[in-house]
């Protein structure tokens, strides 16, 4: 498998010329500055989705996948705006279990199992 991914990068570095590098190094550098302005108008809260579709919106193409990517090159993430749903309350008067360690020590020591009378 190493030699494989080998051969198809040396393919790949062999057939694509350095302008075309160049062009497609400064895209992404613009597309930073794009997705960094962005992320500054809408008072850093939004996320990758949401950020696909304002640069959608402003006419740039790009893929939620990308824009998750530079935005991890970049440091910068989301405000999280779910807050954790607590579904159970505790019983505050009511009796804590047992550590499973004493009950597992507990077994140990039993010797013998009695089932009924």
């Amino acid at each position: 498998m190493e030699s494989y991914l080998c051969h198809v990068y040396a393919y790949y570095r062999l057939s694509v010329g350095r302008k075309y590098l160049y062009e497609l190094n400064s895209a992404r550098e613009n597309l930073k500055e794009n997705l960094l302005e962005a992320f500054t108008a809408n008072r850093r809260i939004y996320g990758a989705p949401r950020l696909t579709h304002e640069l959608r919106d402003s006419g740039i193409d790009v893929s939620r996948a990308t824009v998750s990517r530079l935005m991890a090159e970049l440091s910068i993430s989301g405000a999280c705006g779910r807050a954790k749903t607590i579904t159970t309350r505790p019983d505050k008067q009511a009796r804590k279990s047992a550590d499973l360690s004493t009950i597992s020590e507990l077994l140990r020591r039993c010797t013998r199992l009695v089932v009924g009378k």
